[in-house]
């Protein structure tokens, strides 16, 4: 119906607002806001692979706000490679990816 579209719509863009601005705040994203913030599960399979000297291969969609993610598997668990697309504009990844990689994320260009 046309209530439910203009529903889904408005609560897409509440969404995509809230990611955004998510995204701006990673830099204060301290151990102590992880804590409280932040739930980790799986972490032991992680340590396994490490364990064993080996990777871990994580295939992920885009829900909720995945450079939080990032970043706190990135700081509180291992290492991490993001594939991504780079941006043309040289002043725009540089703030971009400054952010997104804050915590050690790297990145490789697709």
């Amino acid at each position: 119906s046309k209530a439910e579209q203009t529903r889904i719509a408005r609560a897409s863009v509440y969404q995509m607002t809230q990611n955004f601005a998510e995204f701006f705040a990673v830099p204060g994203m301290d151990a102590k806001w992880r804590k409280q913030h932040l739930i980790f599960e799986g972490v032991e399979y992680f340590r396994q692979a490490q364990s064993k000297d080996k990777g871990v291969f994580l295939l992920s969609m885009h829900i909720g706000n995945g450079d939080v993610s990032a970043n706190a598997i990135a700081s509180e668990v291992t290492e991490l490679y993001l594939i991504t697309k780079i941006f043309k504009s040289q002043w725009l990844n540089q703030i971009w990816f400054a952010i997104r990689g804050y915590f050690g994320v790297r990145y490789i260009d697709a």
